[in-house]
């Protein structure tokens, strides 16, 4: 599982020093390093570690297109009962699950919507439980629509989303490092998040989300002059009718925060810059995915997650060893920085939180100062849930979490889900 991991998961970096896995004897594992790391316990979790056997997975067929990855095949809580296509996945208690008394629930039913506007509505008339994963452009409206409702809403903390615009570093224009550093200037992330949702968003200064581990706040500047100067001093000047020259921008099909913040890319690029922003709509996640991976981009709009640790969210989106490796939510757009690669092989290393933190303070300047992405608002998701589910703070990773705990009680709320 740990091998597989390392070759197949995309936040490869967090497993990259390791060498080998040994195991003498049925209850023995020992993972062998190339290096120190000492953060090794904190990557081993389902989420990012997940449990594979070898005897339906090493037959020699690649993981990505294994057979396998259809059906249902671990050793978690709760077992597949079923599997409807687009329309539902029904799970059941594993009765030889490895904890005592665990799962509490019987059964689990996942429900599938290709509205996501239906799930609101499916909360509200207490047709399900609970979402796991609302956005903050749901969550906003779930609440206008429903604020004396005894729904329960709990944050999900320690994924620290946030919004990104992902450079294609190997093509013109932002293969130039002006051009990056005019976007930055030029882009008021104070104004995108107050126009978005009105303080449900922070701006972003730099590549750590506010409130993530070892965050170090670093100034934004604004300065409109001097970005034009910049893109006329890098050879973009502009034309009779004031455009400079036109992007075209990917963004995912299901995710609601980069729509909203590309209307207002557009405009302020346009008015700001005299940069026409166009967009390409993707029929489906896959095929954007296929542009992302095969390069076949100039400007992504992303949402990431920074996790509870760097070496786990952080590390994958700059190392030069996860740049050619053609997986979504890495370093797809080629950057390359030794200044960098040797800090995050620092802070890999070192277990002393104060010196970690020096170590960060110098990366998140370096890549400021490189303007590798331009870092835009954070995108915060939460859990909404009935009041008749008990235990929901175990579910810190929100559908990533293993459900084991979650307990469904009578509701003593009027029109509350029995």
């Amino acid at each position: 599982s740990i091998l597989m991991s390392r070759e197949y998961h995309p936040f490869r970096p967090m497993l990259e020093s390791v060498t080998r896995v040994d195991t003498p004897s049925p209850h023995t594992v020992i993972v062998r390093l190339s290096r120190p790391f000492p953060l090794l316990p904190k990557v081993l979790v389902p989420a990012l570690v997940p449990i594979l056997p070898r005897h339906v997975f090493d037959n020699g067929h690649p993981l990505p297109t294994h057979p396998a990855n259809k059906k249902a095949v671990g050793s978690g809580p709760f077992m597949l009962e079923s599997f409807t296509p687009d329309r539902s996945i029904r799970l059941v208690r594993n009765p030889r699950f490895f904890l005592p008394d665990r799962p509490i629930a019987d059964r689990l039913t996942f429900r599938i919507f290709w509205d996501q506007g239906e799930i609101p509505l499916a909360l509200a008339s207490g047709e399900v439980d609970v979402y796991l994963f609302a956005s903050c452009i749901q969550l906003r409206r779930f609440l206008d629509g429903y604020k004396f409702a005894p729904f329960t809403v709990l944050p999900l903390g320690n994924l620290h989303p946030y919004t990104v615009l992902s450079y294609n570093l190997r093509q013109k224009p932002f293969s130039d490092r002006k051009v990056r550093r005019a976007f930055a200037l030029a882009i008021d992330r104070n104004f995108l998040a107050d126009r978005l949702l009105h303080g449900m968003v922070k701006p972003l200064s730099g590549p750590f989300p506010p409130g993530a581990l070892f965050y170090t706040p670093l100034p934004a500047p604004h300065d409109i002059a001097e970005a034009n100067r910049l893109l006329d001093e890098a050879g973009y000047p502009r034309g009779k009718e004031g455009k400079r020259f036109s992007i075209i921008v990917d963004y995912s099909p299901d995710s609601p925060l980069p729509r909203e913040l590309l209307r207002l890319l557009q405009y302020e690029l346009a008015a700001r810059l005299g940069i026409e922003v166009r967009t390409r709509d993707s029929e489906s996640v896959s095929d954007w995915m296929r542009h992302v991976v095969t390069g076949d981009y100039q400007v992504v709009l992303d949402e990431l997650f920074a996790w509870y640790d760097p070496v786990i969210g952080i590390h994958r989106l700059y190392s030069k060893n996860n740049s050619d490796r053609g997986i979504v939510w890495t370093n797809s757009g080629g950057y390359a920085n030794d200044t960098v690669e040797a800090l995050m092989q620092q802070a890999t290393e070192e277990a002393i939180p104060r010196r970690r933190q020096t170590l960060y303070d110098r990366l998140q300047r370096e890549l400021v100062e490189d303007n590798a992405l331009l870092w835009l608002t954070t995108s915060p998701y939460a859990l909404v849930a009935q009041p008749s589910l008990r235990h929901l703070e175990q579910l810190g990773l929100g559908l990533m979490s293993p459900l084991d705990g979650i307990e469904k009680v009578p509701s003593l709320f009027l029109g509350g889900n029995p």
